[in-house]
């Protein structure tokens, strides 16, 4: 239940901050993402998005740790974009 709460109310809206305004760079922030995401997709490479999906796992905790590790480098890969790297 811990990892599950740090990746659901402090890790995942920190990766979703950094997916938007990698959307908002590449589309000149021209468009809107939705509440909470809901149409990243729509801007997102295929790849990225199915990524960000696999970032949701069940209660197995295994599946966890799995999606701890592919948020992580979401966010590492997103982040280098942002900032121009």
């Amino acid at each position: 239940p811990y990892v599950m709460d740090m990746i659901n109310y402090h890790i995942r809206p920190l990766l979703g901050h950094v997916l938007s305004w990698k959307i908002g760079i590449e589309q000149k922030f021209s468009c809107s993402i939705g509440k909470s995401g809901k149409y990243m997709y729509r801007y997102l490479p295929v790849e990225t998005w199915n990524q960000f999906l696999s970032t949701y796992s069940d209660a197995n905790v295994e599946n966890i740790w799995k999606s701890v590790f592919i948020m992580c480098d979401l966010f590492q890969k997103s982040a280098a974009s942002v900032a121009g790297n």
